[in-house]
């Protein structure tokens, strides 16, 4: 309801792939809507942004767009050799945008995708990826963890995954991964904030001591805020997704009769030198309060 009331400015460019996505889901689309998105196919762009958002507005749109835009789509993100990058973050984006297109479009010859692999070939690598990383994010935690600003870049492609992957385990494994993300951020939420520390913080997170990109996620999956404002285009797949959490939830995010003590681990991003060990741990403890937490980390130069 939010992005479908905002007066659309489909001749911005570039033309934001999810916002259309959510225009066309609401039946606000119109021939402006059209020509952006496929100006914005036409012109594909070598990164794993362009092509995870490329993919999402694709797969959550669906039959509501017209053939001839899915099309461009296809060309766009088989025929477009996209970078992995060099972070989780990148890598997490990356192998959900090729595990779906090699699940989309199973029957593209080697010769039609950029990589020159097969269908099979992509789909395998970018499965088995993901669920290394989701057993090392279960048992050793994120390298990114608990941040406000990228979590949205872990919680949207899991959400991609638990919505449209044919395979039951990876949808499984998908909602696994997103109540734990989730479970992680509303213990430390208080009215949308996400306190504690962080291994990544981007300056607004900073300067400003509150990112609503992420208090979104409070407001959809645990209620009790009103809806902060603006809200990152990266929540539409939230707002549309069949993914449910856990009931208790609602508990963990907004009961607060006092304080408690919260202990977690993380791990460190791989370290490529001047240690023995590529991920050491990271001591993580936050003192929350009805009104206010105290938190800190030990793990080292190294734990960002």
């Amino acid at each position: 309801e939010y992005f479908a009331g905002l007066p659309p400015d489909p001749l911005k460019r570039p033309l934001d792939f999810l916002s259309a996505a959510s225009l066309a889901l609401e039946g606000r689309a119109d021939e402006r809507l059209w020509e952006g998105l496929s100006e914005r196919f036409d012109k594909p762009e070598a990164s794993m942004f362009y092509g995870f958002e490329a993919m999402a507005c694709l797969q959550y749109a669906g039959d509501r767009l017209p053939p001839a835009i899915r099309e461009k789509g296809r060309k766009a993100l088989t025929e477009t050799l996209i970078p992995r990058g060099d972070t989780e973050n990148h890598w997490v984006l990356y192998y959900a945008t090729q595990m779906l297109a090699a699940q989309t479009w199973p029957d593209t010859p080697p010769s039609r995708w950029a990589t020159g692999k097969t269908s099979q070939e992509l789909y395998d690598e970018a499965r088995g990826w993901l669920m290394h990383w989701s057993r090392l994010t279960a048992t050793k935690g994120q390298g990114e963890f608990d941040s406000p600003h990228y979590i949205l870049m872990f919680v949207t492609p899991m959400l991609m995954l638990h919505d449209h992957a044919q395979d039951p385990e990876v949808r499984r494994v998908a909602g696994m991964s997103l109540d734990l993300l989730l479970a992680d951020y509303l213990t430390e939420s208080l009215v949308g904030a996400y306190c504690g520390g962080h291994s990544r913080s981007v300056e607004p997170g900073v300067l400003e001591g509150r990112d609503d990109r992420v208090a979104a996620y409070h407001y959809l999956y645990a209620g009790g805020i009103e809806l902060p404002e603006p809200v990152h285009s990266w929540l539409v797949p939230a707002a549309h997704s069949a993914y449910r959490p856990p009931a208790q939830f609602v508990a963990m995010a907004n009961r607060r009769p006092g304080p408690y003590v919260q202990t977690e681990v993380k791990r460190v991003r791989n370290v490529i030198r001047y240690s023995a060990e590529l991920n050491p741990h990271v001591f993580k403890t936050d003192y929350m309060t009805p009104g206010w937490c105290l938190g800190s980390m030990q793990g080292g130069s190294c734990s960002r």
